[in-house]
């Protein structure tokens, strides 16, 4: 994606430029950004939301604003932004000079209208951004990797019991007791036996049924439940 990036200092603009601000949730554009806006682009003393000339006034600071008021504050600015196509949106630091706030609680806020291609950022929120979308790809990219594993832990698994169906009764008992299984006494010289190889298998419910005076055994159910 083209990051578009908002210069570092503005001191004009072009006819359909609009300087994004944060201000005081009164309106009163006393200092900062907000008030150059009104010395400047047309912000309205009083109005502490919205379009105002070439300008448009997010709410940052004062009274009981926090980040879930600054979020929807945001979301309305987006809104706005997506309706007017015609005009480029040049959005300064909000909420991170005299709000307090820091870039990486700020700048996710503006995910949404990093998308729209008439909206730039601040170069720190676009650092930010990335970060995220790196994150989201990174967990994505787990994900698939945890289906693919399942899915060829599966597929070895049935090769497991492929193999393990072809052996002769005194072959697989060879097997069984050579490895680590969980068994069930059910005479003196029989039990019954859970391959205990999930790693392998993908389960552990396949039985079998071992003859020590015969040395011999046999597959009950496999990991499917299939009676053998």
């Amino acid at each position: 994606m083209e990051h578009r990036i908002t210069p570092e200092w503005i001191n004009s603009l072009k006819e359909n430029e609009i300087f994004v601000f944060g201000c005081r949730n009164s309106g009163r554009h006393f200092d900062g950004a907000s008030n150059f806006a009104l010395k400047h682009f047309g912000a309205v003393m009083g109005q502490r939301e919205g379009r105002q000339g070439q300008s448009f006034a997010i709410p940052t600071i004062g009274g009981t604003i926090g980040l879930n008021e600054i979020r929807r504050s945001v979301d309305t600015f987006t809104k706005y932004a997506a309706e007017h196509p015609e005009l480029h949106f040049l959005v300064t630091p909000v909420g991170c000079g005299g709000g307090c706030c820091k870039v990486w609680e700020i700048a996710p806020m503006f995910r949404k209208a990093s998308k729209l291609s008439n909206v730039s950022l601040p170069q720190d929120f676009w650092i930010e951004i990335d970060k995220g979308r790196i994150a989201e790809v990174k967990q994505k990219q787990a994900v698939m990797f945890d289906a693919l594993l399942d899915v060829v832990s599966k597929f070895f698994g049935e090769l497991r019991f492929m193999r393990l169906r072809t052996m002769s009764p005194t072959r697989l008992y060879r097997e069984l007791v050579s490895r680590d299984c969980h068994t069930i006494s059910l005479s003196e010289q029989m039990e019954g036996v859970d391959f205990y190889d999930a790693a392998i298998t993908g389960s552990w419910n396949a039985r079998y049924l071992i003859n020590h005076s015969t040395q011999c055994a046999y597959i009950v159910k496999d990991n499917k439940k299939r009676v053998g």
